[in-house]
């Protein structure tokens, strides 16, 4: 006999997450989520618009007002097309 399948989406997703995970799927999710890690450190701190954006802050970082300075970096890199 069959189970009847859960009314509530609460039951649905406790359901959808309750098995067990074989090795290979536990393989997947570290290879997809080291890929998407890779991604966001590379867009947010190692790509040349972030560089420029971080160098400039710190060649005018005499300057009082921080994110003026900083709205001023990513305009000055945005047009030097980093």
């Amino acid at each position: 006999m069959r189970k009847k399948p859960p009314d509530n989406l609460i039951d649905q997703i406790d359901q959808m997450f309750s098995k067990k995970r074989t090795g290979k799927e536990k393989r997947l999710f570290i290879i997809v989520g080291a890929i998407v890690g890779m991604f966001l450190v590379y867009t947010l701190f190692l790509s040349p618009y972030a560089q420029c954006v971080s160098g400039y802050v710190k060649v005018h970082d005499w300057e009082q007002n921080q994110s003026d300075v900083k709205a001023r970096a990513k305009i000055h890199c945005k047009a030097l097309g980093r």
